[in-house]
């Protein structure tokens, strides 16, 4: 594989593309892309749901057990509901931002019969 001066989108290249990445072109011609792993973010979707029931089941416990009107547990629930969900879209926004980066690939040896060394035993045992 050489790399070579590519014209992509009409713009002259050296060995890169025009996102940056560098480009090998094999023998056939053919152009091919070396793309950086893809990254992984925490899986957040239901995080600002989760704090709102959560946050929303605390508050509408202790309205409860203090016995509040019913009018003003359903407006400070709908207060809660509203301030908790911003809350975790603010959590959520926040994890988000956290990449984890995959393992490097690490390639073990493959070890074949032939390479090892094969101790031949007359059937003594001999202890380390």
């Amino acid at each position: 594989m050489a790399e070579e001066n590519v014209n992509i989108d009409g713009q002259q290249a050296e060995g890169e593309a025009v996102n940056g990445e560098t480009v090998e072109i094999e023998e056939s011609g053919e152009v091919k892309e070396k793309l950086p792993p893809p990254e992984e973010h925490l899986k957040t979707r239901y995080i600002p749901a989760i704090v709102t029931l959560l946050g929303t089941a605390v508050i509408a416990i202790s309205c409860f057990i203090r016995q509040y009107p019913l009018m003003n547990m359903l407006v400070t629930l709908l207060f809660t509901i509203v301030f908790f969900w911003f809350m975790g879209a603010i959590i959520k926004i926040l994890l988000d931002r956290i990449v984890i980066k995959p393992k490097p690939e690490t390639e073990e040896p493959e070890e074949t019969e032939e390479e090892q060394p094969v101790e031949k035993s007359d059937g003594a045992v001999i202890e380390k």
